[in-house]
């Protein structure tokens, strides 16, 4: 299992220095990015949603809650910079020393001082998010005619096929709030699952019989 880590600057140099130190740690991250106003899927109104994520869409498995999601954005509008990294999960730990100690802003304090001077961003309704979705393929059977009278079974056929299960965790809106610090916060990250499942179509055909 992996975490998704964030952590915001107030300036490139800062989040490119904090990217730095986290290679320099050896820290096994993957997929470390650095978010700003060029950023592809940046806003500078509105909020992103799950259907349309914004500048959460080019960040694998970025699922935050709303209310996380929305606050990096107005610091993204802000001008802030924000880092994110996916760390395996014995490693998140040190992944957050070293971002806690590069520089990061407090976003709580920070989210604090954007409200008393006028942002009128309302959380949404707690629970809200994605949960658990499956997508996978069905074979469909031809169940017996019924009718007046008795069946007489006149053969069958019966086939086994493989298909594909994706079964994918997405957004689930819970911080790990076990992990991470202040200035840095953790999130737990569920990935994909790829199953392969056996199924069996068999299919029966009948025909009507008159009773004298």
């Amino acid at each position: 299992m992996s975490s998704t880590i964030t952590a915001m600057f107030d300036s490139r140099s800062d989040a490119e220095a904090a990217k730095a130190r986290l290679e320099s740690a050896n820290v096994d991250a993957e997929h470390v990015h650095i978010h700003d106003k060029t950023s592809s899927g940046h806003r500078e109104q509105g909020y992103s949603t799950h259907e349309d994520r914004g500048v959460w869409d080019s960040i694998k498995n970025a699922f935050l809650p709303d209310e996380d999601r929305h606050t990096y954005e107005e610091g993204l509008r802000r001008g802030g910079v924000l880092l994110t990294a996916d760390v395996d999960d014995d490693r998140v730990d040190e992944a957050v020393r070293v971002l806690e100690g590069a520089g990061s802003i407090d976003i709580d304090d920070r989210s604090s001082q954007w409200r008393s001077s006028g942002w009128d961003y309302a959380a949404p309704a707690a629970g809200a998010g994605v949960g658990t979705g499956a997508a996978f393929g069905a074979l469909g059977a031809n169940a017996p005619t019924t009718g007046v009278g008795s069946a007489e079974h006149v053969g069958s056929s019966e086939r086994e096929e493989v298909i594909p299960v994706v079964e994918e965790q997405l957004v689930v809106g819970k911080r790990d709030v076990n992990r991470g610090g202040v200035r840095v916060r953790s999130y737990v990250t569920e990935t994909p699952v790829h199953e392969q499942i056996r199924l069996r179509n068999e299919r029966v055909s009948s025909r009507r019989r008159r009773l004298s």
